[in-house]
């Protein structure tokens, strides 16, 4: 037995690291978790990823209300549909909510 004896005793390759979760994941992870009904969460979630996308996909941590209200009128000017579906969405949120 002339061979190498040392790749016998190394260390088995490991896994990479998990990546967390991604933010709209916790989102709606989270809204679940509060009794949100699986529409809501898929509107509610909707609605994150226009408002991170509206930014240049800049994280919502990094923003404020000046830029939710850049968002809102964006959407008042020229989606006046939406808005409407934006209220609709908000009162499912808080009617669910409250559990």
């Amino acid at each position: 037995m002339s061979g190498d004896r040392t790749s016998q005793f190394a260390p088995a390759p490991s896994s990479p690291p998990s990546a967390p979760p991604r933010l709209l994941d916790q989102l709606r992870e989270a809204a679940r978790q509060h009794g949100q009904p699986e529409p809501t969460v898929a509107i509610v979630a909707d609605w994150c990823r226009r408002f991170i996308l509206f930014h240049g996909k800049r994280h919502p941590q990094d923003m404020g209300s000046a830029e939710v209200g850049a968002f809102l009128d964006h959407l008042a000017n020229h989606e006046p549909a939406t808005v409407f579906a934006l209220a609709e969405a908000r009162g499912r949120w808080r009617t669910h909510g409250s559990t």
